[in-house]
């Protein structure tokens, strides 16, 4: 997972917006919570499942853009086999096969203010390009 992205996005009103440094405190108080719970085995059965019925009926896609996919699934730094030890290039990215704990906690455990990076993007700051950026 090393160099992996975790991504919220947050929706805010005007008001909301003024109040940006507030929700982003929230943000990392309820991620706090969920690393003092530790790792949940039915949020990773629910993933699970969803993954799974999401996998089954996925769309179809052109054969040139499942080539690249699988071509990109195969390289090593995936690593993408079961328990068994077999091979999964064409459901490993999309299903979850095994239940580790010790690697969600890990992840759990670096999503800490200091790692986060924050863009505060709104038609409210003009045209111009100029955006507000901030680091809680």
């Amino acid at each position: 997972w090393a160099g992996a992205l975790f991504r919220v996005d947050v929706t805010l009103t005007l008001a909301g917006l003024d109040k940006w440094p507030r929700v982003l405190g929230l943000l990392h108080r309820y991620l706090g919570l969920v690393q003092s719970a530790g790792p949940q085995k039915w949020v990773f059965d629910e993933l699970s499942a969803i993954n799974a019925m999401s996998y089954r009926f996925q769309e179809e896609k052109e054969a040139s853009e499942v080539v690249e996919e699988l071509a990109a699934a195969m390289l090593p730094q995936f690593q993408l086999k079961t328990p068994e030890g077999g091979s999964e290039v064409l459901r490993g990215g999309l299903l979850y096969f095994e239940w580790a704990p010790e690697e969600v906690a890990l992840v759990a455990d670096s999503l800490i203010p200091g790692n986060c990076r924050v863009e505060i993007l709104s038609a409210a700051f003009g045209r111009d390009g100029a955006a507000e950026e901030g680091s809680a």
